[in-house]
Formats: C-alpha cells, sequence, structure tokens
C-alpha cells in the first residue's frame, strides 16, 4: 500500500510538470522577445491602461498577450508558475465573460495556487490534490472577472503553506529573481517572483506574513488586509477549519500605485460582500486616504526595532532607520514602541493557535514519501513526539541549554484538546485587548518595523529558521492591517555582522535565523520595511506607504522611457565627438555609465558584433534599463549588449555609479574602455561620492584603458536653473532650493584636478568645452522641465507643484523662444577623454580560478537532478514491472487488476552520430561521471592546496647586515628525537636556537650536533632563584646589540617563541601494577617540570625586551607540543601518557587565558605519528629497563606482573599491545614526514597559523575524532579488549592466596623483580616496536 501510494505520487508530479511544459510550449503566440508595444503596455500607468481597455482603444487580448510573454520569461527563470490560464483565458475574452467595462478592465491578475479556477487543479503542492479540478469558478474568480481582470496564471507555493520557502515535489522550487539560490518568500512566493519579474498584480494569502514576507524577499509591494476586508472564499488550503489565526486573502503589486489602485478598485466598487458571505459590507473611505496622504498631516509613527525573540540583522536595521529618517524629515513624530505587551508571548500563543491540531490536518494530505518542507517537518516531528519525552527534551533546553525562548515554544507543541483550544482562543483575546489600550494610550497613527529579522533565505534554510516570523505573525495574531514596500538592497559592505558577534551565544531560534545570513553572499537582495496599522485601516496604511516612499527621495526611479524620448531623445544624437574619441573597435570590452534608454548602446553593438567585444550598460533606473533591453533585444544584439540596475528581472540590484567601488564583478579591471553621455552631471551632484565615481571606474578599466565622457559644463542651461531656483525658492526658501538641485556642472579644471591629483591613476588627453545651442523636442519645453527638473518640484506640498511646474514654463517659452519658431536649449557641453594607467590587481589565472569556483554550486545542482531522474526511471521500471504482473495475476480480483498503459506510439529512428552516442553515454551513466568529476576536483584541490603549502618559501627574518635576529627557546630534552629534529630546521630556516639544558650531559648533547647557532641555555628548574639568574642573564643578551661579523653594523635579537615539549616517553601497564612511587617520579617529570619550565620563562615573556628605537615588536608565542593521540581515546593500560596529557591541555587552556590579554599567544600543537627515522635506533635494538638487559620473549610484558594480575589483565594486554595504536604510534605506518611537523611550527611561529589548538601528524586529527564521537566500548573492543573470564577458574585452583601478601605475589616472579609486590612492567618495545617519542 505504501509503495502504491509513493508511486501514484510520483506519477501525478510528472504529470502535472509534463502537462504545464505541454501547455507553456503550445503557446507559440507567447514565445520570443518582447515587442515595442509589449514593453508600452507593461510599463504603462495602471489608471491609463484601464481607460484605453474600456474606450477600446487598446485590445484586451494585445494586454494579456504581453504580461504572458513576460510571465513565461519569469517562469523560465524562477519556476513561479503553476497553472497556465491563457488558453482559456483567451476564450473568457473572445465570449465576454470579461467585463471590459469594470475598474480593472483589460488587466491580467495572477493567482496563488490555492484560488480555485474552474478546470484547472488546486493542488496546493500536494500530489493527493492532483485532479480536484472544478467545473465553478469561485466566489473570488467571479469577482474579478466581473471587474474586469483577467486571470491568467497561477504560481507557486510551498506545501503545507507553512513556509518562507515557494517549494513542492509538484511544480518545484521557485526561486528568487535578485539572486537563484535564495527564496523567494512564502508561501506566496510565486507571486512574489513573478511580480519582482514585471508581473502587474496578483493576489496570495497570509496567515503568518505570506504576502509580506515575499514581498519583503523580493522587492515588491503587500498590504495584509483585516479578515473580512478581502474575499476568501473558494479557495483550497492546506489547513481547512483552522480559525485561530485566520487565513486572509489579499493583493500584491509591483508598485505601490498599482497596489492602492487595485485595493481602492475591489473594495471601492466591486462590493466584496456581494459576492463571499465572510466579507464585511465596508466600502473603500477616500476621506481616510486623503487624510493619511495629505503632507501637512503630522504622523505620531511607532518604532519597532525588535520583537523580543530574534533581533533585526543589519541589512534590516539599516533599511528601518531609512524609512523612519524618511518620516522624519517630512515632520512626522517618532516614537519609540515602549512598553508594549510582551511579543514572545505573542509568538507563543499565535503558534499554538495556528497547530492546534498537532500539525495533522496539513500532514493528513501528504502521500507516503512526499518531500516535505523541512521547517514544517520539523514542527510534526516535535508535535509527534510522546509527551513523557518532549517534556524531557523540554527540561533538557529550559535548565541544560538555558534556552528559555525555544523551551517555551515547545513546551506545550501537541495537539490540542477542545478544552485547551478554547482556553487559547481567550488568552488571545485578552492579549488583544491589551495591545488595543496601549496603543490607545500612545496615540499612535501607525508603527514601522522589519518585516523579518532577514533578508530572504537561501534554499533550505527554513529547516532552521522556521520559528523566526514574530515581526509578522504578530500582526495576524491581532489581526492588523500591514503593508510591506522595498527600501533598498542588502550591501555587503555596510550591512556585514560585526566582528564581536557569535552565533553560539544566541538562543535556537535567534540561531536559526542568523545561521544564514551572509551579508557578501546577500549583496543585492532587496530589504524592506513593514508598514502597520490597525484593523481594517487598510487606506491609512496604503496612504502612509506613499508618504513614506515619497520621502525616500532619491530611492525612487525617476526616469521614464518615454518621457525621455518625449523630452530629451536629442541627447544620444549630441553624442558625436565623444563616440569619435572613444573610437569604439570590434574586439573593444566597453562600460557605459548612465546607459539610459541604449540608443548609443545599439550603434556600438553594431561594431562590436564584428568581433569578440562587448558593451556592458549601468543605470540606476528601472524604466531605462527596460528601455535599453528592448532596443537590444529589438536589433538582435541581446548577446553583445547587456545591462545592470535595479530591475526585477535581473540578478544584480540597484547599481549607482556613485557605489561603483562596491561591486567587484565591476573592479576586475577587464574594460578596454569606458564612456558616459550626458549622465555624469547627474551622477556627480552629490559632492560625498565624486571621487568614488572616479575611483570605480578607473578599476573597472584594464591599465590604459580610455574614459571619455560627455557631461554639462559650467554654466548649462543657465535660464532654467535661474527660473526654477525663482520660482521653488519664493515657495521653500532659496537654501531648501538649492538642496533640490539635482545638477553638477564644473569647469575642465576642476575635472582634471579630482582626476588626476585626487582619484590619481588618470591622464587627461584631451578636454573641450562648447556652447551647444539645442531646439527642444517635440514635447517642448514643459516636457523638459517635467522630466528633467522633476526633482525640484517633490520638496512642494502636493497641490503646489503643478502651479509651480506651470510657472515655470510660461517663464521659459518666453526666454527661450525662437523667432524662426520653437524654443531652444542653452546647452554647454564638455567633453573629456583619460587613460588609465593604473596596475592591474588581478591576474588572469586568479580570475579563472575564482570563475571556477563560482560555477561549483550550479554543477553540483545539476549533478544532483541528474542523480534523481536516475533514481525515478529505475523505480518507474520496478512499477511497470509490478503493475504488468498483478494485471496477469488471476488471483487479483477484477475490480481491483490494474489497468495496461496504452501501448506507445510508434518511434521513427534517426542514425546516431558519435557525438551523440558519447552524449548517451554520458546521460546513462550520470552517477559514474558524477563521481569522478567530483572525485577528480577534490584530489585537484587538495593537491592544489598541498603543493601551495609545501611550495610556501620559510625562513626567519634577517638584519640589514645579514645577520641572524630572530631566536627561538626550545624547552626541551636534547636526547628527545622531536628537540633535536626540531633545534636543526629551525637552525636551518635561520633562527638561532637555544635548547634548555638543565645538566652538564644536555649541555655536550646540544653541542654535539655542531651548529653554531643551536646553542645551550643552562637553567636548573629546581633551584628557581639560579633559574631566576639565568633568564635574566638571556634577558640582557637579547637586549645588547649583536654584529653579524667582527666590527660590523650592530642589530638587536627579537626573541620569537618558546617551544615547550615535555618528556613524551611514558610507561604502559595495568594501573594495579604501576607503584605509587612510579606515578610520582612520573608527575615529576613530565608534568612538574614543564610547568615550572614555562613559569621560569613567564617574566621572559611578559617583558617588552625591544629597544626605544625599533618600534614595538610582536610578542613571542608560546608552543606547546603533546602526543595526541593516546589522550584521545584513553585506551587501557595507558593511565600515566593520558594523565599527563590531559593535565598539560588543561595547563595549557589556563595559561592561554592568562596570556590573552597581555597580547601573548599560545598554541597547544596535538601531535600524532612522525617518521623519526635517523634520529631513533632501530626497531630491534635492545632497551634499556630498570632491572637489566631484557630479552623480548613473548608475553615477557606480563612475566614480572603478581599472578593475580597477569590472570586479570594479561590476556587484554598482550591483545591490546598487537592493536592498531600502542606506545603511543599507529603501529604498521611510517608516520608523517617530519617535514610536516617543521612547516606547521614555523607558521605557527610566522602567525599563519592562528589557532589556538593545532592537530599534525597521522592520526591526530583522526583519533581526534574517534575519541569525541565514537563510544568508549567499541574503541576498547576494537584494541582487542574482551571479557576476562579466567580470573575465576584461577582463584578456585589457589583459593584466598590469590590475593594473599605482597610476598607471595612477589614470589611468583622471582628472579625478575626481587621481593617487590609490585613490579613495573618493562616498555612495550620488547614485543619488537620501537617508541618514536623514547629518548635516543
Amino acid at each position: 500500500m505504501f509503495l502504491l501510494d509513493y508511486l501514484q505520487y510520483r506519477r501525478d508530479c510528472r504529470l502535472k510538470q509534463a502537462e504545464r511544459a505541454s501547455r507553456i510550449e503550445s503557446l507559440t503566440a507567447y514565445h520570443g522577445p518582447l515587442s515595442p508595444t509589449d514593453k508600452e503596455t507593461l510599463t504603462r500607468p495602471i489608471e491609463e491602461l484601464v481607460a484605453s481597455v474600456q474606450s477600446g482603444t487598446v485590445n484586451p487580448l494585445q494586454v494579456l498577450r504581453s504580461y504572458g510573454k513576460l510571465a513565461l520569461k519569469a517562469h523560465s527563470r524562477t519556476n513561479c508558475l503553476t497553472e497556465i490560464l491563457l488558453p482559456s483565458a483567451e476564450k473568457w475574452l473572445a465570449k465576454g465573460e470579461i467585463n471590459l467595462q469594470g475598474p480593472l478592465a483589460g488587466i491580467p491578475v495572477s493567482l496563488k495556487d490555492t484560488v480555485v479556477v474552474a478546470g484547472y487543479d488546486t493542488t496546493v503542492g500536494y500530489s493527493s490534490f492532483v485532479g480536484n479540478k472544478t467545473h465553478r469558478d469561485g466566489p473570488m474568480v467571479r469577482m474579478l472577472k466581473d471587474a474586469g481582470a483577467v486571470p491568467y496564471v497561477k504560481t507557486n507555493c510551498p506545501i503545507t503553506l507553512l513556509s518562507f520557502e515557494s517549494t513542492n515535489a509538484v511544480w518545484g522550487r521557485c526561486t528568487n529573481p535578485h539572486n537563484p539560490a535564495y527564496s523567494p518568500g512564502g508561501s506566496t512566493g510565486g507571486e512574489s517572483a513573478l511580480l519582482a519579474m514585471g508581473g502587474r498584480m496578483g493576489i496570495g494569502s497570509d496567515v503568518a506574513g505570506s504576502v509580506r514576507v515575499p514581498a519583503h524577499f523580493a522587492g515588491c509591494y503587500s498590504i495584509r488586509c483585516s479578515t473580512g476586508r478581502w474575499p476568501k472564499a473558494g479557495i483550497c488550503t492546506s489547513m481547512p477549519g483552522q480559525e485561530g489565526v485566520p487565513s486572509v486573502y489579499s493583493p500584491m503589486a509591483r508598485t505601490l500605485r498599482d497596489l492602492t489602485y487595485f485595493t481602492r478598485a475591489v473594495l471601492g466598487e466591486m462590493r466584496p460582500w456581494t459576492y463571499d458571505y465572510t466579507v464585511h459590507p465596508l466600502p473603500w473611505r477616500a476621506e481616510i486616504e486623503k487624510e493619511f496622504g495629505d503632507a501637512q498631516r503630522k504622523l505620531r509613527v511607532g518604532v519597532l526595532r525588535t520583537d523580543g525573540v530574534v533581533d533585526p540583522s543589519p541589512a534590516c536595521v539599516r533599511a528601518l532607520a531609512m524609512a523612519e529618517e524618511a518620516l522624519r524629515s517630512q515632520g512626522c513624530e517618532i516614537v519609540e514602541v515602549e512598553g508594549a505587551p510582551d511579543m514572545y508571548d505573542g509568538l507563543r500563543l499565535a503558534s499554538l493557535l495556528l497547530n492546534a491540531d498537532g500539525c495533522q490536518m496539513f500532514e493528513s494530505f501528504r502521500r507516503f514519501g512526499e518531500w516535505n518542507d523541512p521547517g514544517a517537518s520539523q514542527l510534526r516531528r516535535l508535535a509527534g513526539l510522546w509527551t513523557p519525552l518532549r517534556y524531557l527534551y523540554y527540561l533538557w533546553v529550559k535548565y541544560v541549554q538555558r534556552d528559555h525562548i525555544w523551551a517555551g515554544l515547545i513546551r506545550h507543541w501537541r495537539a490540542q484538546s477542545a478544552f485547551e483550544n478554547w482556553k487559547l482562543v481567550s488568552q488571545r483575546e485578552v492579549y488583544r485587548a491589551r495591545w488595543f489600550e496601549w496603543w490607545n494610550e500612545q496615540g499612535l497613527d501607525v508603527i514601522i518595523s522589519p518585516p523579518n529579522a532577514t533578508p530572504a533565505v537561501p534554499h533550505d534554510g527554513m529547516r532552521d529558521a522556521v520559528s523566526s516570523c514574530g515581526y509578522t505573525f504578530l500582526f495576524n495574531l491581532l489581526d492588523y492591517s500591514a503593508g510591506v514596500l522595498p527600501i533598498t538592497h542588502v550591501d555587503k559592505a555596510l550591512d556585514k555582522l560585526p566582528a564581536s558577534f557569535n552565533l553560539k551565544k544566541l538562543h535556537r531560534v535567534a540561531r536559526g535565523a542568523y545561521k544564514h545570513y551572509d551579508a557578501e553572499r546577500m549583496h543585492g537582495l532587496p530589504v524592506g520595511v513593514q508598514v502597520v496599522g490597525r484593523r481594517l485601516e487598510e487606506e491609512k496604511v496604503l496612504a502612509v506607504m506613499k508618504r513614506l516612499e515619497d520621502a525616500l527621495g532619491d530611492d525612487r526611479d525617476n526616469w521614464s522611457s518615454e518621457a525621455y524620448q518625449n523630452a530629451a531623445s536629442f541627447v544620444p544624437k549630441l553624442a558625436t565627438k565623444v563616440m569619435q574619441w572613444l573610437d569604439p573597435q570590434e574586439d573593444d570590452v566597453i562600460l557605459d555609465v548612465g546607459c539610459g534608454d541604449g540608443v548609443l548602446n545599439v550603434d556600438m553593438a553594431q561594431i562590436v558584433a564584428l568581433g569578440s567585444g562587448h558593451i556592458h550598460g549601468i543605470d540606476s533606473s528601472p524604466a531605462m534599463i527596460t528601455a535599453a533591453k528592448a532596443a537590444v533585444e529589438s536589433a538582435g544584439l541581446t548577446g553583445k549588449c547587456t545591462f545592470e540596475g535595479k530591475h526585477a528581472s535581473l540578478i544584480s540590484p540597484l547599481l549607482d555609479a556613485t557605489k561603483l567601488v562596491s561591486y567587484p564583478s565591476l573592479q576586475q579591471g577587464t574594460f578596454t574602455k569606458a564612456f558616459s553621455n550626458a549622465a555624469l552631471h547627474w551622477i556627480l551632484r552629490p559632492p560625498h561620492t565624486r571621487e568614488d565615481v572616479f575611483r570605480g571606474v578607473r578599476d573597472a578599466l584594464a591599465p590604459g584603458g580610455t574614459f571619455a565622457f560627455e557631461m554639462g559644463g559650467l554654466g548649462n542651461v543657465c535660464e532654467i536653473r535661474a527660473a526654477l531656483l525663482s520660482a521653488v525658492g519664493r515657495r521653500v526658501g532659496l537654501a531648501r532650493a538649492q538642496e533640490v538641485d539635482p545638477w553638477f556642472f564644473p569647469d575642465e579644471e576642476w575635472v582634471r584636478d579630482v582626476m588626476e591629483v585626487k582619484v590619481g591613476g588618470w591622464k587627461v588627453e584631451r578636454a573641450e568645452r562648447e556652447w551647444r545651442p539645442t531646439k527642444a523636442d517635440k514635447g517642448g519645453v514643459e516636457a523638459w522641465v517635467r522630466l528633467m527638473a522633476k526633482r525640484w518640484f517633490e520638496i512642494l506640498p502636493e497641490e503646489e507643484r503643478e502651479e509651480c511646474t506651470r510657472e515655470v514654463v510660461d517663464v521659459l517659452e518666453i526666454v527661450l523662444r525662437q523667432p524662426s519658431g520653437g524654443h531652444s536649449l542653452g546647452l554647454i557641453r564638455q567633453y573629456l577623454a583619460f587613460f588609465n594607467n593604473c596596475l592591474n590587481k588581478m591576474s588572469a589565472d586568479d580570475q579563472a580560478f575564482l570563475d571556477v569556483l563560482s560555477s561549483l554550486p550550479n554543477d553540483i545542482q545539476r549533478y544532483s537532478r541528474d542523480v534523481a531522474d536516475f533514481v525515478d526511471r529505475h523505480v518507474d521500471h520496478i512499477a511497470d514491472t509490478l503493475r504488468d504482473a498483478l494485471a496477469k495475476s488471476p488471483w487479483v480480483p477484477e475490480q481491483f487488476r490494474p489497468r495496461s498503459p496504452p501501448p506507445p506510439p510508434a518511434i521513427i529512428t534517426v542514425p546516431t552520430s558519435a557525438l551523440e552516442k558519447v552524449q548517451d553515454w554520458l546521460s546513462r551513466h550520470k552517477i559514474l561521471v558524477g563521481f569522478v568529476v567530483v572525485t577528480s576536483g577534490v584530489v585537484a584541490y587538495r593537491t592544489y592546496r598541498s603543493s601551495a603549502r609545501w611550495r610556501k618559501t620559510r625562513r626567519a627574518k634577517r638584519a640589514r647586515s645579514g645577520g641572524r635576529m630572530e631566536v627561538v627557546v626550545i624547552a626541551g630534552s636534547p636526547a628527545l628525537p622531536l628537540t633535536r629534529s626540531l633545534s636543526l630546521d629551525l637552525e636551518r630556516k635561520g633562527f638561532i636556537v637555544f635548547v634548555v639544558s638543565n645538566s652538564h650531559e644536555d649541555e655536550i648533547m646540544v653541542q654535539n650536533l655542531a651548529r653554531p647557532d643551536i646553542r645551550p641555555l643552562s637553567i636548573d628548574i629546581t633551584d628557581p632563584p639560579s633559574a631566576g639568574n639565568s633568564i635574566d642573564s638571556f634577558a640582557r643578551y637579547l637586549q645588547s646589540p649583536h654584529a653579524a661579523i667582527p666590527n660590523g653594523k650592530r642589530h638587536h635579537l627579537s626573541l620569537k617563541a618558546v617551544i615547550l615539549i615535555p618528556s613524551l616517553n611514558y610507561q604502559t601497564s595495568p594501573i594495579a601494577t604501576i607503584p605509587p612511587s612510579s606515578f610520582a617520579d612520573l608527575f615529576n617529570t613530565h608534568l612538574l617540570q614543564p610547568i615550572l619550565t614555562i613559569q621560569a620563562f613567564l617574566p621572559l615573556l611578559t617583558a617588552r625586551l625591544s629597544p626605544a628605537t625599533d618600534k614595538e615588536r610582536p610578542s613571542p608565542k608560546v608552543l606547546v607540543l603533546t602526543p595526541s593521540i593516546i589522550s584521545s581515546i584513553n585506551p587501557p593500560f595507558h593511565a600515566p601518557e593520558a594523565t599527563v596529557c590531559s593535565a598539560l591541555s588543561a595547563f595549557t587552556e589556563v595559561l592561554t587565558a592568562e596570556l590573552r590579554p597581555l597580547g601573548i599567544p599560545v598554541t597547544h600543537m596535538q601531535l600524532g605519528t612522525f617518521d623519526f627515522a635517523g634520529f631513533t635506533p632501530a626497531a630491534n635494538s635492545r632497551l634499556l629497563h630498570p632491572h637489566g638487559l631484557l630479552p623480548a620473549p613473548e608475553n615477557a610484558e606480563s612475566l614480572p606482573w603478581p599472578d593475580s594480575a597477569r590472570h586479570a589483565y594479561g590476556k587484554n594486554f598482550v591483545s591490546q599491545s598487537g592493536s592498531a595504536i600502542s606506545a603511543g604510534r599507529i603501529r604498521g605506518l611510517r608516520g608523517s614526514s617530519l617535514k610536516e611537523l617543521h612547516n606547521a611550527v614555523f607558521d605557527v611561529i610566522d602567525g599563519s597559523i592562528m589557532s589556538g589548538a593545532v592537530r599534525v601528524g597521522l592520526g591526530a586529527s583522526v583519533y581526534g575524532f574517534v575519541g569525541r564521537w565514537v563510544p568508549r566500548g567499541l574503541v576498547a573492543w576494537m584494541m582487542g579488549i574482551r571479557k576476562v573470564d579466567e580470573l575465576a577458574a584461577w582463584q578456585a585452583t589457589r583459593g584466598s592466596s590469590a590475593f594473599g601478601s605482597p610476598k607471595s605475589a612477589g614470589s611468583d616472579s622471582e628472579g625478575a623483580a626481587g621481593s617487590e609486590s609490585f613490579v613495573a612492567v618493562p616498555p612495550l618495545e620488547h614485543v619488537g616496536d620501537a617508541n618514536v617519542w623514547k629518548e635516543g
């Protein structure tokens, strides 16, 4: 049953996707590029478009096809569509089912997939809903048709509808148009993606932010209406019957103008309560819209900076600050939201109300094995947890992890009884009443807040961020009207987290939200602000959103491509000279700064199309970007000319020329030429960004590249500026009028000084300034003023703008009138050409490597899809085989017997070429090919990294005279192979090495190394006064000047590091057989002596020995080297080593904490196994033992023990002695090269490695992982430790004497250990394997 259910789920998913693909392919009229008529339709104001359709001057079918083309292009990029309604929409128009005299006449409207449309499935992302089509439209669709709107597509949403992503198995994953690695939001994510790509308006649902968060993620507009304001009947949902936090349907749009028009048309003219019984008979209240839209009305605005659960990210904080400052500049009173009812209580209450069924309803529609949203799946698992286990988990989270936020959310996360549900509803009403009273006390008009703690989440990010929804969910609980509008975009430089940010210190909800916040990767994603009113205050919210957008000023698009053509089409025609100076060639890569409507780009693209050249235009105006793309597409030059700007169909964000330096993709020095025509006098208006403009262009150009530009010069349009200053200044004051002047007209000397002196890297080639009177375009002076001087009038009250505009135009038409007719604009243009004489910053190899890295995620995603397709084919084969077998089985009743599929159509075979055969083989062996590619990539990357590390030149710094000046002290026995190898290597690298010597024999061993720069440093650690004197003498030696040769230039020495190497030879034996005296000796020699050594050096480390004439040198470093394999897993019979190494690790951590405030870094180097060939005796040599030279007979380790110890531990001791690890090394392997250790030590000394703990050597990392994660019992079993079954039999034969006197115990091993009751076991080397750490 489960298997058949799963197979049906897979079959239905493929069916719907194939149906969608077939329907799109059949719509040939909707394929191809957008025509000029299409572009005009898409950008035309909605009022004009509706009026044109109503009057019959515009064919509604043409409008439908324009938006249909755009929708299919958006779908190909974002997978935003589900059901394609276009064929039916054409029939509705042809049959007159659409009221073309309604307030939305001819306007295409997209619908969330949950809205019921006759003849189409409403799947909501569930495969079990496939085939649920109805024969009658729902009330919402009937109302839209009566209003004249044309439903034309349905859009994607997440399964369960409880996610800020929009992914399901039926339709696939919807992506963000600004960055395909991120979500467009949810659950109305398909709508936001389509609107951001150019759609007009749509309808979605909202139960926890599902229309507001998508608007925030994708950069469009939405409003959450209160319950009973917008129709909601005629829908399909994942949670029917859920009324704890009611879901509402609400409008969304590409622009605020469209959103307001749409809402006003439905509520004001369509009387929605006559279509849907749930709607209140409350028509649109124009007087409220007018009251709060009046700029003279002072608003009292509350700023909600945090929801008390997850603080907003830097990007959202910045957007909120921009909105706050914009409203403040309009005279609004800004107050903090303080003393409001606890918003965490609201989140907890809303969560329980929304999922009072324990997540059973939305889970009931999901078939076996069907993909589920990771966040919703987590909620379902937690709700279904056995109550005692959930309570234990709650206790763990609250009292052990001390996470009160997450603990409070999960405490009662389960299915609620009817009684409990009633209690929750009563608590909801009390909570609403508290907010009502608080709002009255504050006297607020609206609240502004972030829509979410972070911008868009990456795909599958809701697994971690599922509970981070408090900023929107709160107002669903309160049933307040709330809208979202885009404010800015993520800036990787401005919005990165502070260096002090620590993710681990956050509670789980905040940690899940911030886990995916990365300003670098999110760069360019939209960021919005939420405007909140009280219940049923949609008119007020939309009016305040309009005031906020107007107040933002320069962040809005002030350009219109149509107005530009009407008023200033002469601008490209005046670029002849700058084009001559630029001299574009067929292989040039050209950057156009302020590309406008793309007319010049088309001309240049004709030239570069002959070669390998390319043109890239940037502009801050979406309308200009749209027009430029249209011009290039019409000319068939799309591949040769690209554009970048604030346009939803582009991945890139608002590309402001003043911020070129912030866009790494344009700072690679890849352009050979750059130019700008009639744009820089706009771009250079802000004084603080002028130098950045020229700096950004300079860094975009290759060395020797040319930058030719034309801009308004000193005295340009002086008559027009005078008229504007006069008219506007009389109303707001001359100083205020000067502030809004959008132009900057410098002379040549200013430009030359800024570019050559202040910015640098430029050299002027030529410069000219000329007076060029130009006849006004077909729109006359009035069109020029309304377009170019638009910003002058925006500071005026709305009712004064037209009067002032008319006054300026009337004056200029007199001043600029030509006797021969028409009007002449007094343009003064200056032309300049510079070339870039800076060096390039990045090599071609570096750029190629970065390109390869950037392509890896796409390749991995493609191979993952291929693997999934491979699995699906095999599952289909199994299903077909099973179905055929059941169809032919006589024992299966006829009514249950599967029907045989229809015979496949005849296949016409075509001969395949060799290339096709290779492609076919690759497609049939995707897993193998993918494995080979991934493996090769990993190997190549690791080889590259490894070779880079090995090729690194490691040399100590020398004095100018060539003498050695950097000193390293090694505090370790000279008899240790590690001490000798490290001393010799550091001396070869140019250090002066001092080896601490505790005796005369140690000094002789150091001198026997026969290296002049390896010297003994005599310190008697056991005598503190003597040791202190030795350290003082050494300090004076370091402070004294030295010369490399007699009478040479003197220099001072610098102490770089103190390296502590404790004794590394440890005894292996059961604890029961080690005498207390051995433990005491062990701790004295292996633990106490290293501690005393470092203690003696502390005064030297904390002193500042640099001479006054030198700059302060960095503090010396402390390195502590210990073996790590045994201490990582703590195996049996290794108590001495495990105890000492653990104690040294703790000592190192404390030392680190004490020295960190002093700026002295401490690094603990945990060593694995190394190949000490050449530094240790042969493996089969005889080793000295305290009781003489002993041979190595089999099982010699256990012979000196008492009988009781031998029978208890002997067998396991011998077994572990032959295991993979013993005596501090990995048996059977040579170990890592000493060069690896030497390089790691040097990298720590020179600061290349900054980590406080470094694992190096064979087995160090592996056994560190084993010791941390593998159960101790499993480790012991792998080492051969087994249950002892011989001791009982031995006790039976010996009786009580088995645990007799020490004398009897010693007599069993007479001759080996004398009369001692406990005899130390000989070292492990007696079984033939030398201990590499042992003294040589």
